[in-house]
């Protein structure tokens, strides 16, 4: 059976992948816990709707809307969100169409269309084009372990104020999350993808194909003794000897992959 698969597009999720990134490197970014759709479980134990799949759901949110409020009633004002809808062939109706629905005559060149952009399409894209834009995007972001360690330091600051009164199901102790005790086998395989089937910080390679070593270990980028947590977005792949030698209270930093030729 074939993994799950997406008909990536790419006509908007480079830009929103980028906004996201600047938001997150230069700290203006939204607090992600704040966000969080299942905060107790996201931050335990990794789950498919990660921390970073609710922040970027957010963004996506948020940018609809305020492109869609400042644009106001203009004919053009909506044509960025209506492009990407066609791209990923959503049905979306017309001016003419969506007036008519609601009981309005239309009359063309003659009606502000600010409630066809503010009422009609902020909530059609919002429920149709984000999700098909957050798989990209998290796809893109997932790559890149230098933004992941920049997002989760963006949380620890959130965690190292937490305390284990307050938060006794999730926390071992003041600001320290509990450790995960089980590693799902999608986030192995998933972590075994996105490095290739390398470690990722000496590129040792982990596949034992044509070698029975290849003892390999998940470990937080961003250590729970700091604020980590046992979000996806959080974890990576290393062999056993860089997780051995990487001290829980250590972030390495590296966003080496192998390329193409």
């Amino acid at each position: 059976m074939f993994p799950k698969q997406h008909d990536f597009k790419f006509c908007a999720s480079y830009k929103l992948a980028d906004s996201i990134r600047v938001a997150v490197f230069e700290e203006y970014c939204d607090p992600p816990l704040d966000i969080a759709s299942d905060f107790d479980n996201q931050v335990l134990k990794p789950t498919k709707n990660s921390l970073l799949h609710d922040y970027i759901t957010h963004y996506i949110n948020e940018y609809f809307y305020f492109y869609l409020m400042d644009a106001g009633g203009g004919e053009c004002a909506g044509d960025e969100i209506t492009q990407w809808c066609m791209e990923y062939q959503l049905s979306l109706m017309t001016p003419e169409e969506y007036y008519t629905s609601v009981g309005i005559e239309w009359i063309e060149g003659e009606i502000d269309l600010f409630e066809y952009h503010t009422e009609y399409l902020l909530d059609f894209a919002s429920r149709s084009l984000t999700p098909l834009i957050q798989t990209e995007v998290f796809n893109l972001l997932f790559s890149d372990r230098c933004f992941l360690i920049e997002f989760n330091k963006v949380i620890a600051l959130e965690i190292q104020e937490l305390k284990v009164e307050e938060c006794p199901n999730i926390l071992k102790k003041d600001g320290v999350v509990k450790r995960a005790t089980y590693w799902p086998t999608w986030l192995e395989r998933a972590l075994f993808c996105r490095e290739k089937g390398l470690c990722a910080i000496c590129k040792t390679d982990l596949s034992s194909i044509y070698h029975t070593g290849g003892r390999l270990a998940i470990d937080h980028m961003v250590p729970l003794n700091l604020g980590g947590i046992n979000d996806a977005s959080n974890l990576q792949l290393l062999c056993q000897k860089c997780n051995l030698d990487k001290l829980g209270d250590t972030i390495v930093i590296t966003n080496l992959h192998p390329t193409f030729w």
